[in-house]
């Protein structure tokens, strides 16, 4: 985790990372749990970069299909079950957090949902066709008006978890 400045006393508070994740979404367990429980201010500035090597947890992942930066994957998975186990945990009912990680996971309970989405960011529309022909049309409606589907903006949790920009 690059340029993260928090208190000791923060950092024990949350018992610190959690042991189950090693390599892969270590550091957005850790950060879920710093920003349910605290205030956390963010900054737009890039304060520094880091190197991907062939050595790195990413690429890694990606050997093992445990990881892709695109499209869906086991370890996102077990983030997204984890984060909301967490918010059962911590007694967070934010309506629109909830909202949101409903709609992150629609993709892995869903096969469907799921092909759907792998055909949207591969770009495949003969795919998409061939999803939507075998749909009830209330199912056509309701996969089409899916935003994203997978990717939750950082600031959008920034405002579900009460964080405040910097300035």
């Amino acid at each position: 985790m690059n340029s993260l400045i928090i208190r000791r006393e923060a950092f024990e508070a949350v018992d610190g990372f959690e042991v189950e994740f090693r390599g892969l979404y270590e550091d957005q367990v850790f950060l879920s749990k710093i920003a349910a429980r605290f205030p956390v201010m963010l900054i737009p500035d890039v304060l520094d970069y880091y190197r991907q090597h062939p050595g790195s947890s990413c690429h890694r992942g990606m050997e093992t299909g445990d990881y892709h930066p695109e499209r869906l994957h086991p370890a996102r998975k077990r983030y997204l079950l984890w984060l909301e186990r967490h918010c059962d945990r911590m007694r967070i009912d934010h309506e629109s957090l909830r909202r949101a990680l409903r709609r992150q996971m629609l993709p892995y309970r869903w096969k469907v949902v799921g092909l759907y989405h792998t055909a949207r960011i591969i770009g495949s529309t003969s795919m998409r066709n061939r999803i939507l022909r075998h749909l009830p049309p209330w199912a056509v409606k309701r996969l089409r008006r899916i935003k994203s589907g997978f990717e939750v903006r950082t600031e959008r949790l920034g405002k579900l978890f009460g964080q405040r920009p910097a300035g």
